[in-house]
């Protein structure tokens, strides 16, 4: 079975600022030269919208994983925001342990 587990916990986290990378020449004297990295400020736009459509087509159009051991079916993406988690959402999956039957243990040291 293969899973897809995707967290995103990188920029933007909505400061409304904009970040810019500052060059500095070979002493270390700041120059005025600089490139804007990225601007933190979320917006619920139409590109927003159709960026969300496109994912949450995507993981329905990736299907079910179906586990015979559990005779269940399981979505291959699943989608988590940082709210879910902190709800104690959790990732649907088999369990790991306990769907085979475990051997007797061997003694040790004794051999018929």
């Amino acid at each position: 079975m293969r899973a897809l587990i995707l967290f995103i916990l990188t920029p933007p986290f909505n400061s409304s600022r904009n970040y810019n990378v500052l060059f500095k020449d070979e002493h270390g004297t700041e120059s005025e030269a600089q490139i804007e990295a990225f601007e933190d400020t979320w917006r619920w736009n139409l590109e927003a919208e159709h960026n969300y459509t496109e994912l949450l087509t995507e993981a329905v159009s990736a299907g079910f994983y179906h586990s015979p051991g559990w005779n269940q079916d399981y979505p291959c993406i699943q989608i988590l925001t940082i709210e879910d988690l902190f709800h104690n959402a959790e990732v649907k999956m088999p369990p790991q342990f306990g769907t085979f039957k475990q051997a007797p243990k061997v003694q040790q040291g004794y051999f018929p």
